[in-house]
């Protein structure tokens, strides 16, 4: 199956709608939620995806790293949700529709399946995760003409299992004039700092605010 396991470098900027001063508020609890997905605390990771949303609607990147974060915790239908939300914002990411490709096929939705990994091949992923989905969709196709009974099994010796591409940005900060530099994703957790504005309402919990947005505050 299709997937990168390595997370993404990327220096990200405003993304140009909505708010710039709201997308600086959200950042901060971007941020933090990230750090919360390196320690696996994935449900304090969710909450701070949704804080960040609340505030900014506008950025994918909170919304594929909101996706990857329910999948950690096996809650697939809002991984879809969210995925889906991304792609909206952004469908040119190869790894957004990979991604959604992969929860479709957890959930054995394997037309909608096929549908997501052509849409992410229409994006032009790398050479080999190119191939690598190639031989997912022929794979997928045998196993519905098995069900089918257009023909017999067996389908592959290696059927495609899915899998979470990270697309988690690392490093950072992400500040608000840079432009995305995209390395390989770990089926994406974006996990780019991003700096914000220090007016930000920070959590009342002061752990793991290094590096978020709100450090400048915590001195």
């Amino acid at each position: 199956m299709a997937c990168v396991s390595s997370f993404s470098v990327a220096f990200a900027g405003f993304p140009g709608k909505g708010e710039n001063a709201k997308w600086s508020e959200a950042l901060p609890h971007y941020n933090l939620a990230n750090k919360y997905m390196e320690k696996a605390r994935y449900d304090d990771a969710i909450i701070k995806y949704q804080d960040a949303i609340a505030l900014y609607e506008f950025d994918p990147d909170f919304y594929i790293n909101l996706g990857v974060a329910f999948r950690k915790v096996d809650n697939l239908t809002e991984a879809e949700s969210a995925y889906k939300k991304a792609a909206d914002l952004n469908d040119k990411d190869w790894m957004t529709w990979s991604n959604l490709a992969n929860v479709y096929l957890k959930q054995d939705k394997l037309q909608e399946t096929i549908k997501a990994f052509e849409h992410s091949l229409k994006c032009n992923p790398p050479p080999l995760e190119k191939v690598s989905i190639q031989h997912d969709i022929a794979d997928i196709r045998k196993i519905i003409n098995v069900r089918n009974g257009t023909i017999q099994p067996p389908v592959s010796k290696n059927p495609p299992a899915a899998k979470i591409i990270f697309g988690v940005k690392t490093a950072g900060p992400k500040n608000k004039s840079n432009l995305s530099n995209t390395a390989s994703k770990t089926m994406p957790l974006k996990n780019a700092v991003k700096q914000s504005n220090p007016g930000a309402t920070p959590p009342s919990n002061k752990e793991d605010l290094k590096g978020t947005g709100w450090d400048a505050i915590y001195k």
